[in-house]
């Protein structure tokens, strides 16, 4: 990984997503001699394609909206603190994606972590949800043209998650927060979602057939890590989890299952999505340790 030299402060710029992907461009074509770049595969993306395929007066208004945002200079050069940053945010050896639906609104965000840094690209996309967390595909209605980039601290990886979820206590809160007054723990409890939605469910509480079939939102947490290409332990195994979360009048973790019964939600209190996100990266990092210490 490219060694950090004057990192850009940490706070947040919104740009257009194409301009963002010109970003990205050139720090790949700027930084091609380093090894974890892999510009010939970059050259075949989807992305790549899209930018080939401009007409240079675009090409322009990109580069000054990269200019304006401070993350080029005047001759249209990607800034020294930024290639750093947009390494990170691409070829991380930690990665965390997430995505958080809730009404007609879903955040994807990306988050690499690397030396100490992070670097999180969000956009949002509006959509209608079919019911159920995950019974059939979600109908993109809009993409807005633009990407919220928050760099930020390692350490401060939750916070840089939790400000693109809903702004729902359950779904922000720090690990170890309380359940509301009133509202003991529920326990775990099997389902079947094609049951639910062929009976209605009328045996099954009603806030388990909302967290199933009508949740208020839905949180999809993934943590991956893998050696840096290029580097001693590249072509090692890849650590990834993945959560979910559904929120009814209280948070349920939802889990896959086998056999007649797919689905097992437990009752979570606040601060669980925020827990795990720390245990994840725990295992991601440890998985990056171990694989540097076979190789040792």
């Amino acid at each position: 990984m490219l060694e950090r030299a004057g990192d850009p402060a940490p706070g947040i710029i919104r740009i257009s997503g194409l301009a963002w992907a010109l970003a990205v461009d050139r720090t790949l074509r700027t930084l091609a001699a380093e090894p974890e770049v892999d510009v010939a595969g970059y050259e075949r993306s989807a992305p790549a394609r899209a930018l080939g395929a401009l007409d240079p007066a675009d090409t322009g208004r990109l580069a000054a909206e990269l200019a304006a945002a401070g993350i080029s200079g005047a001759d249209g050069a990607i800034r020294e603190p930024w290639l750093l940053a947009v390494m990170i945010a691409v070829s991380a050896p930690v990665r965390v994606s997430a995505v958080a639906r809730s009404g007609e609104c879903s955040v994807h965000t990306d988050l690499g972590l690397a030396g100490g840094r992070g670097v999180a690209v969000a956009y949002r996309r509006r959509v209608r949800t079919p019911e159920g967390p995950d019974t059939g595909p979600v109908d993109v209605v809009g993409v807005d043209d633009a990407v919220e980039v928050a760099l930020f601290e390692e350490q401060d990886a939750w916070a840089a998650l939790r400000r693109v979820l809903p702004e729902v206590p359950e779904l922000r809160s720090a690990p170890g927060a309380p359940r509301p007054p009133g509202l003991p723990a529920g326990g775990r409890t099997r389902l079947d979602p094609r049951e639910l939605q062929e009976t209605g469910g009328a045996a099954v509480p009603q806030d388990l057939r909302d967290a199933v079939l009508a949740p208020r939102c839905t949180v999809h947490l993934q943590v991956s890590a893998a050696p840096p290409r290029g580097g001693a332990t590249s072509g090692a195994a890849a650590y990834r989890s993945g959560d979910v979360w559904a929120l009814a009048d209280r948070l349920y973790s939802v889990r896959t299952t086998v056999g007649d019964q797919p689905l097992v939600l437990e009752d979570v209190p606040p601060g669980d999505i925020a827990a795990t996100l720390q245990w994840r990266l725990l295992g991601a990092r440890e998985f990056l340790a171990a694989s540097a210490g076979q190789v040792a």
